[in-house]
């Protein structure tokens, strides 16, 4: 809590009020809706340098969750189709 000694406890409450209102917002910009929440998970074993070529193709600002969420949707697609 930041203290001013001329201004006394009420700018002392004051300036901690400010504080817990601005770090009660959280990210809320990034809050997805509930029925798009992701719950369930895939893990992937790899050798390093499979993953070190995955990592190094990707596109700028995407993720490697993303790519091979892409990839696994797009081969089940093809095989439902079959």
């Amino acid at each position: 809590m930041l203290q001013v000694e001329w201004a006394g406890k009420y700018c002392q409450c004051l300036i901690l009020k400010i504080k817990l209102e601005h770090h009660l917002k959280g990210r809320r910009n990034a809050a997805k809706p509930e029925a798009e929440k992701a719950t369930s998970q895939i893990q992937i074993r790899c050798v390093p340098t499979d993953k070190s070529l995955i990592v190094r193709n990707l596109l700028t600002g995407e993720t490697l969750g993303s790519f091979m969420m892409g990839l696994a949707i797009e081969e089940a697609t093809k095989r439902s189709k079959k």
